[in-house]
């Protein structure tokens, strides 16, 4: 599965004076795993999409923002968001097999399709200090359409979930 530029990159280390990590920056690399350092504090639009044998992600913790479909079609099973990450961005992680997902106690808000085709997360605790589902106006910009979601428990702090955010679910308290 080689990158768009016409070579591969199996393997890659982050540096201590790498502050954030650019636009296509791994996209569509064969990186199983990657450990984001705390020195990261910003990803690039698609920096990791189509990463299809990405498996294990460890995330910066003083990650604060990251480009729209930053780990879109990767094979990301668990995944542990940061508390320093307010916004959980459009596609983020969609196309998936994210069976355990962890919320920081910094996310207030869950961007369209952030979770989109996410078959195997079968439950979710959406913590009080989230504000925002957002959805859109096609089946494909729910922020958890077309999830296993079986068990949704939503925190007392959501004020806004938007349309389709999650089309197909099954149970949501």
């Amino acid at each position: 599965f080689p990158s768009h530029d016409g070579f591969d990159i199996l393997a890659a280390t982050i540096g201590a004076s790498v502050s954030s990590i650019g636009d296509f920056g791994f996209n569509a690399t064969s990186i199983s795993n990657i450990i984001i350092p705390d020195n990261v504090t910003s990803l690039g639009v698609e920096c990791f999409r189509n990463c299809a044998y990405m498996s294990s992600v460890v995330l910066s913790n003083n990650i604060t923002q990251w480009g729209i479909n930053a780990f879109e079609f990767c094979a990301i099973s668990e995944i542990v968001i940061p508390n320093s990450l307010r916004d959980i961005g459009p596609g983020a992680f969609s196309n998936n097999p994210i069976q355990n997902l962890t919320l920081g106690t910094g996310v207030t808000a869950i961007g369209a399709g952030a979770f989109y085709y996410n078959n195997n997360l079968t439950t979710l605790v959406v913590p009080d200090q989230v504000k925002i589902i957002a959805g859109g106006a096609s089946v494909y910009d729910g922020a958890f359409s077309y999830c296993g979601l079986g068990n949704l428990v939503l925190g007392s702090g959501v004020t806004h979930i938007g349309p389709h955010a999650s089309y197909l679910y099954r149970d949501w308290e």
